[in-house]
């Protein structure tokens, strides 16, 4: 089958070049791609040949790994020889030897060594059409569906697992809410809308959620208590299983003033605006390690796999994160360590963002801990292209370690503009199809790595310098 896009690359880059593969294909890009394509069976060599002569254009995914890779040299003159049109993308700091530069120096070159993955998909797409036809693929769920021209009574549109069900009374849609299969965050849509919106946010439909009692905030106990009775304290541990533990620390409520106006800031950091927290929330002291996600997930998906697992857990997804979550509180609560209403989460973005500037005891550090990132973060010049055991740098005025590089870390919000008024508990925007991620990683510039700089990706998408963070807060 003729493909318009072959993706040449190193095995040890699966990861990155599986997600650029995805964003492609979303865009009506067909891609063949290894070892996804590859039949079983049949000679490996002789399918990598018919997968480039069968395509129109190939894109090679430049690092220091398909830099050594014999195979990606060979697909380059396979690719060369046929006359092709090729794509580099350099993602590492690679320097050409003759033999490459003889293979790529007449191509098109995009440089993605300091852009999300987001950014450089969308880059390369606009790349290949403009060598190749590709037809422009539109979403099917971007505008609300065209409603019945004759309806009796209020129909709803749902949209339920990644597909819009559609003609669905009131009462159906009841029904839905009060067996939980329709949450208040379930996009839905009538005649009656301009735009989808959250069910929760439905007037009509919000009594037939189940109300929730808050509890009293928790109390504190002496220090002397064992580590199961700190619970409830200014110190929280999660039981993963297996023996393992995850500390959590406790944020005070507070204001502050959330984005940046420096001069260095990006505009999606603006407008600056006061943001109030009202409950304490407990924040993990570390980043989630390989060892924790095991115990409770029973995998690693981790690229990055050392000896003794302390290092960040990676190449997870927010949907994976969340899973994790919601499985650590099931957990807990039928052990009866969690209290009454509470449950594990990701923290919101004004969560994170107050907890990386030290909360209520912010020195006002440009970095998370420190002005000084070396101190306190792994990045691009300090890495050595890989994440690190965790708390191997400073911590931060709450003693929370790694909120500056290492991983990045996924947020709950959907992303969206900032407001420009003072907000209370903000929860981030009710649509959109992107979540936020804070934090920056090994693999980025100082730049990226200051606690009010945001980032985005589809929550689906899973990178080898992607984990997450755990939060602790009532439900």
């Amino acid at each position: 089958m003729a493909r318009d896009v072959f993706i040449s690359h190193s095995t040890k880059d699966k990861a990155v070049a599986d997600i650029i593969c995805s964003n492609l294909e979303k865009n009506g890009v067909r891609c063949w791609i290894a070892p996804r394509d590859v039949m079983p069976g049949k000679s490996y060599a002789a399918q990598i040949v018919h997968g480039i002569n069968d395509s129109k254009c190939l894109v090679v995914l430049l690092t220091a790994n398909s830099f050594k890779s014999r195979p990606v040299r060979k697909e380059l003159e396979r690719a060369v020889s046929n006359e092709m049109h090729i794509i580099s993308c350099c993602l590492d700091d690679v320097e050409l030897d003759d033999e490459w530069s003889y293979y790529i120096s007449a191509e098109q070159w995009l440089d993605g060594v300091d852009k999300q993955i987001e950014e450089l998909s969308e880059i390369l797409l606009e790349s290949i059409r403009s060598l190749i036809p590709v037809p422009e693929k539109k979403s099917s769920i971007s505008t609300p569906p065209t409603p019945p021209l004759v309806r009796s009574k209020v129909m709803w549109h749902v949209a339920l697992n990644g597909q819009t069900s559609q003609g669905m009374s009131t009462g159906e849609l009841i029904s839905k809410i009060k067996s939980g299969e329709v949450k208040k965050d379930t996009m839905v849509w009538s005649a009656d809308f301009t735009e989808w919106t959250s069910a929760g946010n439905v007037t009509e439909l919000q009594e037939h959620f189940s109300k929730k009692i808050v509890p009293p905030p928790l109390q504190k106990v002496s220090k002397g208590s064992s580590d199961e009775d700190i619970r409830l304290g200014e110190k929280v541990y999660a039981d993963c299983g297996n023996g393992v533990k995850l500390q959590l620390n406790l944020v005070e409520p507070g204001s502050f003033d959330m984005g940046s106006n420096d001069s260095d800031a990006d505009e999606s950091e603006k407008p600056v605006h006061k943001a109030t927290l009202t409950n304490p929330f407990w924040i993990g002291k570390y980043e989630v390690t390989q060892k924790q996600y095991e115990a409770v997930m029973g995998t690693n998906p981790s690229v990055f796999k050392f000896k003794g697992s302390n290092y960040p857990v990676e190449t997870v997804s927010w949907n994976d994160a969340m899973e994790f979550c919601e499985k650590l509180t099931d957990k807990e609560y039928a052990a009866g360590r969690l209290p009454f209403d509470y449950k594990y989460t990701l923290p919101t973005e004004a969560q994170w963002e107050f907890a990386a500037r030290g909360g209520n005891k912010s020195l006002g550090y440009k970095y998370s801990g420190s002005d000084e990132l070396d101190r306190v973060g792994w990045y691009c010049d300090n890495s050595g292209s890989k994440t690190h055991t965790v708390g191997q740098k400073a911590a931060n005025e709450l003693g929370l370690y790694d909120m500056s590089g290492n991983v990045w870390e996924w947020c709950s919000d959907l992303y969206g503009g900032y407001p420009s008024n003072s907000v209370v508990d903000p929860v981030g925007v009710s649509n959109g199809s992107t979540r936020v991620k804070r934090g920056s990683s090994w693999r980025y510039s100082v730049w990226l790595c200051r606690p009010t700089n945001r980032s985005w990706l589809a929550p689906a998408v899973m990178f080898y310098d992607l984990g997450f963070r755990l939060c602790l807060q009532t439900d």
